[in-house]
């Protein structure tokens, strides 16, 4: 709660400096000469242009924070938001219409901080391509992901940068790693 209540506070700041919002507050680029970017063929090269995440375009260079909360969206999570290498910080929760996987290639954003995709409809596994990033917080609460995603953590050592994290009201099993200490699996909170 308390970094979601930065992040907001923050948010109005950062994108006070772009110039245009849309209806969700989210910093929108000037796109109109700007290529389209739907399927490109190479995303690790990519860097210029926009890309069109459920009928909004982003700008590939400059995006860096998306909240897309309670905004009735559907289908899965477009694997074009591998493009936007600068995202710092992806928000999207509570859209129950959400479904399908975690893409792989969200591992692209490697700048990627800070990852919330709580109360959507969400299934399978949190990919290794994800779950390596140097995240500092990520909730994946209230969905139908499986895995075992306390061992991948440990084993990725994703937890020596997560720090803020809810994995409740999901399938997950196995173990608990001595590295997570005396967390119960399900659990949300801190470590550190």
């Amino acid at each position: 709660v308390i970094m979601r209540k930065k992040f907001l506070n923050e948010r109005n700041h950062m994108f006070s400096k772009c110039g245009k919002s849309d209806q969700f507050g989210l910093c929108r680029k000037e796109t109109k000469n700007w290529p389209k970017v739907s399927t490109p063929k190479n995303l690790t090269n990519n860097t210029t242009g926009s890309v069109t995440l459920w009928g909004q375009e982003y700008d590939i260079a400059t995006t860096t924070q998306i909240d897309l909360s309670y905004a009735d969206l559907t289908g899965p999570i477009p694997i074009e938001i591998g493009h936007l290498t600068e995202l710092q910080v992806l928000i999207i929760e509570d859209n129950p219409n959400i479904g399908g996987s975690i893409p792989k290639k969200l591992g692209n954003c490697s700048k990627l901080k800070d990852l919330w995709l709580n109360n959507n409809n969400l299934s399978g596994t949190i990919p290794d391509e994800v779950l390596g990033l140097n995240l500092q917080s990520l909730h994946v609460s209230n969905n139908s992901l499986e895995g075992k995603v306390l061992e991948d953590i440990d084993r990725l050592k994703t937890y020596e940068t997560l720090f803020d994290y809810d994995f409740s009201v999901n399938n997950f099993s196995g173990t608990i790693p001595e590295s997570f200490g005396n967390i119960q699996l399900g659990f949300s909170g801190r470590f550190g």
